[in-house]
């Protein structure tokens, strides 16, 4: 007689998170994974991962995990991004990345601007893993054909017939 072997909801819970990037920074472990057009980086002890997915497991089977599978799978999960997922560092706000700078937008596509020597751009994929702390408030989107420099005059205690200093400033 065969018997059948069935999969824990634990390992069924790992198996829909196969395909999320996992890594980590030091000792804590990460994933990026998708939110409708976008990708967000998660704690995997987060909160918010946690719901990502418990969401996974119910659109899948139709109903909700238990805590202890959730946990387990989390616990695999963990391991998988400390040992087999690389070190990859986490920003906030700001970071460099191949000669670029890129800052988080904060909005709720995870757009976010990249600068180059030459010009700057709004993106919604960024190659920088940012980490979204609690309290981060949208940025402004940037407007194309609004570069002056000279419209930060106004907030700068520097006279407008103290060019000297004005230069001297902007270098």
């Amino acid at each position: 007689m065969q018997e059948r072997v069935t999969k824990s909801q634990a390992t069924r819970l790992v198996a829909l998170a196969a395909d999320v990037e996992l890594f980590h920074t030091g000792e804590i472990a990460y994933t990026r994974v998708p939110v409708g057009t976008h990708h967000e980086v998660l704690g995997l002890r987060a909160a918010a991962f946690k719901r990502w997915l418990g969401r996974q497991s119910y659109q899948a089977s139709g109903a909700a995990p238990t805590a202890a599978a959730l946990q387990d799978a989390l616990g695999v999960l963990e391991s998988q991004a400390l040992y087999d997922g690389p070190d990859r560092p986490i920003f906030t706000r700001v970071a460099e990345h191949d000669g670029d700078l890129y800052l988080d937008l904060g909005d709720p596509d995870w757009r976010a601007v990249r600068i180059t020597s030459e010009r700057w751009e709004v993106i919604a994929d960024s190659p920088v893993m940012f980490r979204r702390a609690r309290g981060l408030r949208p940025l402004p989107v940037p407007v194309q054909g609004k570069e002056s420099l000279d419209d930060l005059r106004r907030f700068i205690n520097v006279g407008l017939e103290d060019q000297h200093a004005w230069v001297l400033l902007l270098a």
